[in-house]
């Protein structure tokens, strides 16, 4: 914005100074004079090149932040930080093609920016409003203060915590009588509270327990809701949709990857079989 600012103002003083001038042929002198075309040329740089090095930063800087918490996340955040990283991802090649072609033509003495340029950069003004359109989205993403990194594993096998093992019990018990699950923006935050621990003890206790990061963990709760509720006569005339969403799970295209990945199966060809319910290991032990 300064670049396109700095020009706007002196684009003004240059039309200041043509005020009075007969014809266009004059006022393009004049402009000559101020040399207007070679100060246009290098606001153009500097737009393109700030555009390309803010697409590049905050691509960066999304990527890393996704990574550090994608397991921690509800499905619905998970799915809008990727939709992020992917409009960034195509905001930072828009930029650099917009760079390379404008750069071309300058070289190759074309004259004022050419429609591949132009195409580019209003390409880049969608994608723009786009990043907008999924921050506004973004607004209730849960904030984790501590650290959000998993901890290390240790580096020889050590015996179970008493105490942890007792917390992932009482997350176990919460989960199957509460039926937390079913919240579709449970998040590992709201989880610490209900056992009274931090985030990261949360995490460490689910990791040890279950062997599975936090998503993945509330997730088998959701896939086994399903497939129950799927041979339940109750639930006959209720859609595959439907209950899915009923279990915890808040769209359908993040519901079908995940009971995919893990039953190997899609939900409309398991559905309403007569196969039994098949308990996940972390539920056997407490499970009736």
């Amino acid at each position: 914005m300064l670049p396109w600012a700095i020009f706007i103002g002196y684009s003004v003083l240059v039309y200041a100074a043509a005020i009075g001038e007969s014809g266009v042929p004059q006022m393009d002198a004049v402009a000559g004079r101020w040399h207007y075309w070679q100060f246009k040329r290098i606001e153009d740089y500097l737009t393109i090149g700030i555009n390309t090095v803010l697409a590049g930063l905050i691509w960066s800087r999304v990527s890393r932040y996704y990574a550090r918490i994608e397991h921690w996340l509800p499905e619905r955040f998970a799915d809008l930080l990727r939709l992020l990283k992917t409009v960034m991802a195509l905001a930072l090649v828009t930029a650099v093609v917009n760079l390379v072609s404008f750069s071309a033509e300058h070289l190759l003495g074309l004259g004022d920016r050419g429609v591949f340029s132009h195409a580019a950069q209003a390409f880049y003004v969608v994608l723009v409003y786009t990043v907008g359109i999924v921050g506004f989205r973004l607004k209730d993403l849960p904030q984790f203060p501590e650290a959000t990194t998993e901890p290390a594993p240790p580096a020889l096998p050590a015996r179970p915590d008493p105490g942890t093992d007792d917390a992932f019990q009482k997350l176990q018990a919460l989960m199957q009588t509460t039926q937390l699950f079913a919240d579709p923006d449970l998040n590992l935050n709201t989880v610490a509270q209900r056992l009274g621990l931090t985030a990261t003890e949360t995490s460490r206790v689910i990791k040890e327990g279950s062997g599975k990061h936090f998503r993945a963990y509330v997730n088998e709760f959701r896939v086994e809701a399903v497939k129950r509720k799927l041979l339940d006569p109750d639930y006959r005339s209720v859609s595959v949709l439907a209950i899915s969403l009923e279990c915890g799970f808040n769209a359908e295209s993040s519901f079908y990857r995940v009971f995919k990945a893990a039953t190997g199966l899609s939900p409309t060809s398991s559905s309403r079989s007569q196969a039994p319910v098949r308990w996940p290991r972390c539920l056997r032990r407490t499970a009736p």
